[in-house]
């Protein structure tokens, strides 16, 4: 029997024994001590890491939902196939932005609900100094209600606005990488604009829409220059949307350098959208 079997035997046999003597103790305290200086593996500092990272994020949720919210809101997410929606649903519903590369997860696939804190500052004007007025700080707790718009649902005009109606804000997310994705986004920008502007609730020239550029396979050539690049500057233009940044996993897209053809589904949407057969 080798060395190493013979002091798991012993182990073993001082485990079970229900009285130890100081010389098994004394060899069980040396095996503890042994095993706890062995220095931790690269899957074991990986997994403290992310249990360290999930703690931290339970801790910062459980104190956002002790405080009551003070209003809700829904968003719509909303884009082509492929185009990075339930990888943006993802981050928001973990509350981390940790990198790029992370895969989305099929949790979040059709939307989430996640609690935000916005901080505030009140200026209180006095008679005798208005120019330096104290400022107080606030923090409001709102409850965001994150959906995802099925993109085998953008052919149907009418779900659209049923959606918009139910929605407070929507981010409009494309791939720069596809051609007919960024089309689409073109054509529900515009769609959005003329819904918002001929809403009541809506004030005059406001669009709550942001888009969300993904830029899909980062390893493919993009050209920003001619006519791509001169859509999106008036694509951003005409619609008033700020610009924000999303990442859909690495999925491959293709190229529009080289003219490729994009998604199916995005290209049936474009033509619902704009009317035109094809």
């Amino acid at each position: 029997m080798t060395e190493t079997g013979r002091v798991r035997r012993s182990a073993s046999k001082m485990v079970n024994s229900l009285v130890w003597t100081a010389e098994e103790a004394k060899f069980l305290k040396a095996v503890l001590r042994w095993q706890a200086s062995a220095p931790p593996s690269e899957d074991e500092k990986r997994r403290r890491l992310w249990a360290e990272e999930d703690a931290m994020r339970r801790r910062r949720q459980q104190q956002q939902a002790q405080a009551k919210p003070v209003g809700e809101f829904r968003v719509l997410v909303i884009g082509g196939r492929g185009t990075g929606k339930t990888a943006i649903l993802t981050r928001f519903g973990q509350d981390t932005f940790r990198g790029e590369s992370g895969s989305p997860d099929p949790f979040y696939e059709h939307g989430c609900r996640h609690p935000i804190t916005l901080s505030t500052t009140t200026t209180t004007n006095t008679k005798t100094n208005q120019l330096h007025s104290p400022t107080q700080p606030q923090t409001q707790t709102y409850m965001v209600d994150a959906l995802e718009m099925p993109s085998k649902q953008l052919v149907s005009n009418p779900m659209i606005e049923q959606a918009l109606a139910i929605t407070e804000a929507a981010v409009l997310v494309y791939d720069v990488c596809d051609a007919a994705s960024f089309r689409l986004a073109q054509n529900l920008a515009e769609f959005m604009r003329e819904h918002f502007t001929a809403s009541s609730s809506s004030p005059p020239g406001a669009t709550p829409a942001v888009k969300a550029a993904s830029p899909g396979d980062l390893g493919r050539r993009l050209q920003s220059r001619g006519t791509h690049g001169h859509a999106r500057m008036q694509f951003g233009a005409r619609c008033g949307l700020p610009r924000g940044v999303g990442q859909d996993g690495g999925k491959r897209r293709p190229d529009l350098s080289g003219g490729g053809q994009g998604d199916p589904e995005d290209e049936a949407a474009c033509r619902a959208a704009t009317g035109t057969a094809g």
